[in-house]
Order: C-alpha cells, then sequence, then structure tokens
C-alpha cells in the first residue's frame, strides 16, 4: 500500500512517536475532477514525528454529513517526518509520472473512493477517533479567474490558519503545474496579522504564482467581531461585497481574487478597501486601505 524508501523507514522501526492531536496533521492540497489521478496532501505542521498506523482516513457525504468511508493502516510501518507532507492517492505510480518533482518516499496509496468533482467530505482522525482535521471542498473556493478547473488542484494558503475557510484555499498556479503533491504549496503564503493590513499592495491575478490574491489580513483584541467588508473603485462604486455582518474570530485573513460581485473580472486600477467593525463592547471603527489591480504586459 505504502511507496517509501525501506532503509529509512527500517532505521527508525523502534522510533518512539506520539499519536497525532487536532491539527498537528492537516488536509494541505486537494487534487479532483481530473483525468490525471486523485489525491489528497496533508502536512505535518509540528516538529514531531508520527507514525500511519496512528490516523484513519475518513470521508463523509456532503449532503447528509454521514460517515461514508473509514480506512485504518495498522499493519503499515510508515513514519511521518515532522514538517513534512505526504500523500494518499489511489494511484502511486501514475501520480509520480502525472506530476513532476513529486517525492515517491512520500506517496501512500490507499484504496479511497474516488472524490466528487463538485463537493466533498474528507477527513482524517487519530487511532483514538479523535478528529485531526476536516475539509468540506467546494470547486467554488477555485479562482474565480479560471474558465476550467479540471486538473487544476485546491492548495491550502496557510497551514496554520482555519481548514474549513474558502479564503484559506486557491487555484496552484501555472508555473507550478497546476498541482504541487509532497511539495510545498505554490500559493503558500506566511502572513503577518497586523490590526489591519493588506498583502501585497499590488496584485496581479493571473495564476502565475505571484501575488495574486490580495490577502486582507486583521487582528482585533476582542475575540470575536462583527466586520463589513467591502471593496471600492476609485469612483467611489461598490464593486465587491465581501463580508456582511459576519462574525470574526480575533484574527485572521480574508482573500479578494479580484472577482466582482457580478462573477466577472474587476478592472485594472485602484480599489479602496472599506472594512468596518462593532466588537463585542460596542466599540466600532471603520478602516481603509488602499490597492492596486495589475495585470502582466506582454
Amino acid at each position: 500500500m505504502c511507496s517509501f524508501d525501506a532503509n529509512l523507514n527500517d532505521s527508525l522501526e523502534f522510533a518512539i512517536t506520539d499519536v497525532p492531536q487536532k491539527d498537528d496533521l492537516v488536509i494541505n492540497e486537494v487534487m479532483f475532477n481530473t483525468d490525471k489521478v486523485e489525491f489528497v496532501e496533508f502536512y505535518n505542521t509540528t516538529n514531531k514525528m508520527f507514525q500511519l498506523r496512528d490516523i484513519v482516513w475518513k470521508k463523509y457525504s456532503p449532503i447528509s454529513q454521514i460517515e461514508t468511508e473509514e480506512i485504518e493502516f495498522l499493519n503499515e510501518n510508515y513514519f511521518i517526518q515532522p514538517n513534512s507532507y505526504f500523500v494518499f492517492t489511489n494511484d502511486a505510480t501514475k501520480l509520480v509520472q502525472d506530476f513532476s518533482n513529486v517525492d515517491a518516499n512520500n506517496v501512500i496509496e490507499v484504496s479511497f473512493t474516488p472524490l466528487e468533482d463538485d463537493e466533498d467530505i474528507i477527513a482524517l482522525d487519530n487511532i483514538e477517533k479523535e478528529e485531526l482535521d476536516r475539509l468540506k471542498y467546494n470547486t467554488n473556493f477555485h479562482s474565480g479567474y479560471l474558465n476550467a478547473t479540471k486538473n487544476i488542484s485546491l492548495e491550502r494558503i496557510n497551514p496554520t490558519t482555519k481548514t474549513q475557510d474558502k479564503n484559506n484555499w486557491y487555484s496552484a498556479n501555472k508555473n507550478a503545474d497546476h498541482a504541487t503533491p509532497t511539495k510545498e504549496n505554490s500559493v503558500l503564503n506566511e502572513l503577518k496579522l497586523d490590526n489591519i493590513g493588506i498583502q501585497p499592495e499590488v496584485f496581479s491575478p493571473d495564476q502565475d504564482g505571484y501575488n495574486d490574491v490580495l490577502n486582507i489580513t486583521y487582528a482585533f483584541d476582542s475575540p470575536s467581531t462583527f466586520a463589513n467588508l467591502s471593496i471600492y473603485n476609485v469612483e467611489g462604486r461598490k464593486v465587491k461585497t465581501i463580508l456582511r455582518n459576519e462574525l470574526l474570530p480575533s484574527n485572521g485573513f480574508i482573500v479578494w481574487d479580484g472577482i466582482d460581485d457580478n462573477g466577472s473580472k474587476a478592472s485594472v486600477g485602484i480599489y479602496f478597501i472599506i472594512f468596518e467593525t462593532v466588537e463585542t463592547n460596542g466599540r466600532k471603527s471603520v478602516f481603509k486601505e488602499k490597492c492596486v489591480l495589475a495585470t502582466q504586459l506582454n
């Protein structure tokens, strides 16, 4: 079932490992709706080593939320290295052939049922039946700039922030062949959380892997804050409503991919981000930031 370096894993046979806990192993990339090979990539966010035998793969119905599949790995002798990526796929050989620079040692062949093309729920538990991570993905998580999303994986933007957040997922960029199994994600972004900030100030959503989205970061003193977030053009016309009276945690980030409320690509130019907040103590604030939506010159 597993494809890995036998010598490496034999040398770790007597290593002392922990049972992973919530968010130690997170879902990091999903390839669905493809005529290549489906896969799900995970990332070990810790400095600890874990064993495959201590985790359980699960799937749930996206409609009923009922568990539809459970796969254990009790007889497997595979070690999950600290701060590393590993991949589940139905066909390890094909995955190595389909994608470039794949680390075959971290590809694990698992006979899971096919992933749904539109949406599905995948999860990882530990052997003690405690959930480590879960994702209900949807094809709408992809970039609105893409005319088609077939054979393009969904990548997690930041492994340390919330999994079930559309803003934390984006289409793998074209310069990475639209997928990065066993490698760092092409859209990885280690964001600095300011009170209210934007990163970068100039973005160009052209799928080249460089500043493809605008990240709007926030950090509040209050543990919960209601927020409105809108994007305006230089004429003062609202082009995008991102948040409307939504309850936010104390910190995080929100993504704008350059798509307006009509589902169309916003024009190149200067835009203003208006972030209105109401804290639980009644304190109201309005933040204004400026960004530039640019395009590459041919």
